[in-house]
């Protein structure tokens, strides 16, 4: 029996398609870990909210050419999408901006690693909320990737109120309480996601409305938390650098998490933003002055692959074995296994 070229690349497309959506929500934690990376980069020279601002902007005039591109047509039906969903779309842009934009508030109330550690609880909450309101019961193996994965997350931060000696002084119940709402909403964020794609909901509006509520509830907070005196424009080429490249890239990581949070369950995918802790301390040794590489590091990433490993391994053999006729069927992938259906079926209540 002779295989030609495309057969071969269709079948090892179909034995790897059910992890796409798992390792599309990896990459955008890659891209993710440059918006801690460019606030560091600017901390003292551009407020952390006016950061917050530019991207939504610059994402939101990105997504508004892409729909009109893609559909055609400037109809408010198409830009902003159906009555039906809209609630949906400005809850996901409300509850995104608050693990985005508290997130990098506790990192300003908090050490580094302490609110980068109480930030990603996040993948807890997510399982949480799933499994009360989509229904999703976690299983062995995803809580086992979970546990793991945040073992190494917390190895790589190494908070003080962990790793820190008797002399450690208490961390501020205020921002302590701060970093935790960041995870409530960075947590909720996914499950959000996962309703939009059962209901069909383009992509493309998803990450729209998460950039122009961005924007929206970023500039209030630019006021209230007294930033907006320090406001300005860039006064040099890699300000302009930065600020030019934070939105593109946020607009590509929102793109990757987007997809493949709606083609999968809400408690591994949101895992696999764990990377995003080891990226920014791999930036944070080699870009920045800041502490090199310890064993603990190395042992942490370790710790996060492994999770990841897992996490990806138990999806591929389950995918096998729960879908054996799944697969390549004359010469054409299954539309099931690339994604174009939703892993499982959601049950969501009509409102929240």
């Amino acid at each position: 029996m002779v295989t030609d070229g495309r057969g071969v690349c269709t079948q090892m497309s179909a034995r790897f398609a059910p992890v796409l959506p798992l390792l599309a929500v990896c990459v955008s934690a890659f891209f993710f870990s440059f918006q801690p990376l460019f606030a560091n980069m600017l901390e003292g020279r551009i407020p952390s909210f006016e950061l917050v601002v530019v991207r939504g902007i610059t994402q939101f005039l990105i997504t508004l050419v892409m729909i009109r591109r893609k559909h055609g047509t400037w109809a408010l039906e198409v830009t902003f999408g159906k009555r039906t969903v809209v609630p949906w779309l400005i809850l996901r842009g409300v509850v995104g901006f608050g693990g985005l934009g508290f997130g990098l508030y506790a990192s300003q109330l908090l050490p580094l690693a302490d609110a980068q550690t109480l930030v990603f609880t996040a993948p807890v909450f997510t399982v949480l909320v799933s499994w009360l309101w989509l229904r999703e019961r976690p299983r062995l193996m995803e809580i086992l990737a979970l546990v793991i994965s945040m073992s190494g997350a917390v190895l790589v931060t190494r908070p003080s109120f962990l790793f820190g000696g008797t002399g450690t002084p208490a961390l501020p119940m205020f921002g302590v309480l701060i970093a935790l709402y960041a995870a409530c909403c960075a947590g909720a964020v996914f499950p959000i996601v996962r309703h939009l794609g059962s209901l069909k909901v383009d992509e493309l509006l998803i990450i729209h409305y998460q950039a122009l509520l961005g924007f929206i509830v970023a500039v209030p907070c630019l006021f209230a938390t007294g930033q907006i005196e320090f406001a300005r424009m860039p006064r040099d080429a890699f300000e302009w650098a930065v600020l030019s490249a934070i939105g593109p890239l946020g607009f590509i990581a929102q793109s990757f998490m987007v997809w493949g949070m709606s083609r999968e369950r809400s408690g591994p995918a949101s895992a696999m933003r764990l990377w995003d802790v080891v990226f920014s301390f791999i930036w944070q040794a080699t870009l920045l002055s800041g502490e090199p590489l310890l064993w603990q590091d190395i042992a942490g990433g370790s710790l996060v692959a492994l999770g990841t490993l897992t996490g990806v391994g138990y999806k591929m053999y389950n995918s096998r074995s729960n879908a054996p006729g799944m697969g390549v069927q004359d010469g054409k992938l299954d539309a099931a296994l690339l994604g174009e259906d939703m892993s499982t079926p959601v049950s969501c209540p009509a409102q929240v």
